[in-house]
């Protein structure tokens, strides 16, 4: 299961128009309670003082397509910031009136792993706001901006049975995360250790500053969210504006984040689960034959059920793709699956994150003893959960930041919004970072699929104001 892995996904849903954006005001609705998060909370961490930083040289803009494309020189490692650098690519959209321009607006599509010049080229957000330059960029070890090697030859890895039920199917899963892990240590020793959360937010205070802006407008959608409240937590006063769209919630343990995720998503099966069940065990004895020879075994069945919830129609299309496979046609199926994964040369990038952001199990029988009991609470996606990131229980680097709320000092009111049947970043991890940034407002949108901004008039429009004005909704509205 991707963890936070939707980039794709999300610039897909992005590049639905937005043009009437200003229609379809939020209403303002008393809701219940949503369901809390697993973990209690810890209590928020001191602001930590940022280490010192070199001034980077302004970036040089240069025309690249219909964007204008540069770099910005970096340490490897900011606890020694003579000890090499690396180059961010960054890109950017002009606003298209210079006069009316109100700065840049920085924004990061998830992932981790996910290119944000990609995400610049697809033409999302263009339509969203003409105030801003639309600018991003390719994270450290992805695209542009260094691309680690290792995890390019994961295939071997996800095409396993990510569920497995025998002890030859855990053998063959366990084996290949240990020879991905053994790979990343000894292909990129050097960045793979500089590669968490935190260092991606300090990468983003150095685009400010090459920048040349006072202060940051950043809109982050699922893992950027992450980026952004890192960034917050430790230059709140350098934030002119914040959105956060499809929120991780930073206080929330491996183990948390992965059993309220697989919990969520098995909700979306519980009006198919004898239907998915059926496919699933078909899939495990005699996988479907697809039209080029490929064959359709348990990993893409559990793809192809991720894949839907990510996705606001996906309730009716895993229905189609699961009648369709039980009648032998697998094609449906397929198609999902392959939504689903991204690029593989970002697979490396992503497992570098997710295996250092947050204290993990010590070794091989913690991993084991994880999977069993997310999978107790979600029996069908619980360990596919987990055993996607397997890896992690090899990992040659150990992990380097502490799960804690985000509750700066000095930080400008942000808008936070959470959709209720987002399974990927469940609507409780909205309400739950909305509730600690100081002056927040939490907008729900009231829908299936994961963020919010490119699928809702309603949404984009109190975003536009938000950006633009400074006006945030009512506390409590909702979009439908």
């Amino acid at each position: 299961m991707r963890v936070r892995r939707c980039a794709r996904l999300v610039a897909v849903g992005l590049l639905l128009a937005t043009a009437s954006c200003a229609s379809d005001e939020p209403r303002p609705v008393v809701r219940g309670e949503p369901v809390p998060t697993t973990s209690a909370a810890p209590a928020p961490s001191a602001a930590p003082s940022p280490p010192p930083m070199p001034d980077p040289a302004p970036v040089r803009w240069q025309p690249c397509g219909e964007l204008e494309c540069g770099s910005v020189e970096v340490p490897v490692d900011y606890g020694d910031p003579d000890g090499g650098t690396i180059r961010l690519a960054v890109a950017r959209r002009p606003a298209p009136d210079p006069g009316r321009r109100l700065g840049p607006l920085l924004v990061n599509p998830g992932g981790p792993g996910g290119s944000g010049i990609g995400f610049l080229e697809s033409g999302s957000l263009a339509e969203l706001t003409d105030r801003f330059d639309l600018v991003s960029w390719d994270p450290r070890g992805v695209g542009g901006s260094e691309p680690l090697e290792c995890g390019a030859g994961h295939a071997g890895f996800l095409g396993l049975d990510p569920h497995p039920d025998t002890p030859e199917e855990r053998a063959a899963l366990e084996r290949e995360a240990e020879r991905l892990a053994a790979r990343c240590g000894a292909e990129d020793p050097g960045l793979l250790a500089n590669m968490d959360t935190t260092i991606n937010a300090m990468d983003l205070e150095m685009i400010r500053r090459a920048l040349g802006d006072e202060q940051l407008n950043y809109l982050g959608f699922s893992y950027g969210t992450l980026i952004g409240l890192e960034y917050a937590r430790r230059f709140p006063s350098q934030l002119r504006a914040l959105v956060l769209d499809g929120v991780v919630d930073p206080a929330l343990t491996v183990e948390a984040m992965l059993t309220d995720q697989a919990v969520a998503m098995e909700q979306h099966l519980a009006e198919v689960s004898d239907l998915y069940d059926r496919v699933l065990a078909r899939a495990e004895t005699d996988p479907m034959v697809l039209a080029d020879g490929r064959l359709v075994g348990p990993d893409v069945v559990v793809l192809a059920a991720i894949a839907a919830t990510y996705r606001g129609d996906g309730r009716d299309e895993l229905r189609r793709a699961l009648l369709a496979a039980d009648g032998g046609d697998a094609r449906r199926l397929a198609v999902l699956a392959d939504a689903y994964l991204t690029a593989s040369d970002s697979f490396g990038a992503y497992l570098a994150v997710v295996c250092t952001d947050s204290p993990r199990p010590s070794g091989l029988d913690g991993w084991r003893a994880m999977a069993d009991r997310v999978a107790q609470r979600a029996p069908r996606l619980g360990a596919a959960a987990v055993n996607e990131v397997l890896a992690c229980g090899f990992w040659p680097i150990e992990p380097t930041r502490q799960p804690a709320p985000v509750a700066p000092r000095g930080l400008a009111p942000a808008l936070v919004i959470g959709t209720t049947g987002d399974a990927a970043t469940p609507y409780g991890e909205a309400v739950a970072v909305a509730a600690n940034l100081p002056g927040a407002v939490l907008l729900t949108f009231d829908a299936d699929g994961h963020t919010a901004t490119g699928r809702s008039p309603c949404v984009a429009g109190a975003v536009r104001r938000y950006l633009e004005r400074s006006e945030l909704p009512e506390p409590g509205s909702v979009c439908g």
